[in-house]
């Protein structure tokens, strides 16, 4: 039986994200106009379906990525109930996950991280859980292992995760500049890489020059979005802390970063742990960008794919259920 009271089926939106935008390595991320939906409903035996985006290769048992994400916040729903000597009145009820996937797999946009906050959102408004976005992203950490993704897919814009004195996790969203509205490019290959994969290149250690390098640099992007000063873009998302390294993963990496600042980009950067490469233009360098990226794509061995969106000044949202 599901409860009395509530919803018998919700949909929510969850956006794509950037994270680390260049030098601000497991900390800055941003949300993109590229979303998948997650629809929850209560049904009399539990099932996942899956469309889109890893239709064929996601699994739809319990260790589906979304599918623990509902159960999680399931746990801590009914844990809450029950101390306060509630009943949820869900215990034998089952769920209907339906995930409508847009977000490329394994390529550094964010799918896990949507995956994750696309099954709590929908688990928490369907529950009536009333969890918030701090409490929703402690729940999520455990699943995706850092923030850097989480944060701007549960809030939206672009954010800074950290980790306070006493161990918690916690963030802001950076204050944007209403003069700064570039396009954003996002180009990928038919190359799925495991973020796992792609943090085994890492060294346990860097330099510290490079260390130095990169706070100049966080701090020159911050100014940049937070001033309305582009221009400081291009230097701001040099970065020499995660890219280098990945150059083993990425041999073409470094060549497309330079040919994005010589087509007019304000800055380029690897998305997350890539492949995927995020490209910020002027409005009066599009034309001349886009065309570059396309004909760099077409001279690759592997097919690429090339998206314009935007930056997503919200994050996970309930939408109208048809």
């Amino acid at each position: 039986m599901r409860p009395d009271r509530g919803a018998s089926k919700v949909r929510v939106r969850v956006p794509a994200t950037t994270a680390n935008l260049g030098p601000g390595f497991d900390c800055l991320g941003a949300a993109l106009e590229i979303y998948n939906e997650v629809e929850l409903a209560w049904a009399e035996k539990d099932e996942i379906v899956i469309e889109g985006e890893g239709a064929a290769s996601l699994p739809r048992d319990t260790s589906n990525l979304a599918w623990r994400a509902v159960a999680a916040v399931r746990r801590a729903v009914e844990s809450r109930h029950s101390k306060a000597g509630e009943s949820t009145h869900a215990g034998g009820s089952g769920f209907r996950l339906t995930l409508l996937n847009r977000i490329p797999l394994a390529r550094g946009l964010g799918s896990s991280a949507a995956a994750i906050v696309g099954g709590m959102t929908a688990a928490n408004l369907l529950l009536g859980g009333g969890l918030g976005v701090r409490e929703l992203l402690q729940l999520a950490l455990p699943m995706e292992g850092h923030p850097d993704n989480l944060v701007p897919c549960l809030t939206g814009g672009m954010t800074v995760a950290y980790a306070t004195g006493d161990g918690e996790i916690s963030y802001q969203r950076l204050g944007i500049f209403s003069r700064i509205d570039p396009a954003w490019y996002v180009l990928y290959p038919e190359l799925e890489v495991s973020t796992w994969e792609a943090r085994g290149a890492l060294p346990d250690s860097v330099p510290l020059a490079d260390a130095v390098h990169n706070l100049a640099r966080v701090a020159l992007l911050v100014t940049a979005f937070g001033e309305g000063r582009p221009e400081l873009l291009v230097e701001a998302t040099r970065d020499r802390v995660h890219q280098p390294y990945r150059r083993s993963l990425y041999p073409w990496l470094e060549d497309l970063l330079a040919a994005c600042r010589s087509w007019g980009a304000y800055g380029a950067a690897l998305s997350g742990a890539g492949p995927a490469v995020v490209v910020w233009a002027p409005p009066g360098a599009e034309n001349n960008l886009h065309f570059g990226l396309e004909r760099w794509a077409q001279n690759q061995r592997v097919p690429w794919h090339l998206l314009r969106t935007t930056l997503a000044m919200t994050g996970a949202t309930e939408v109208p259920v048809e």
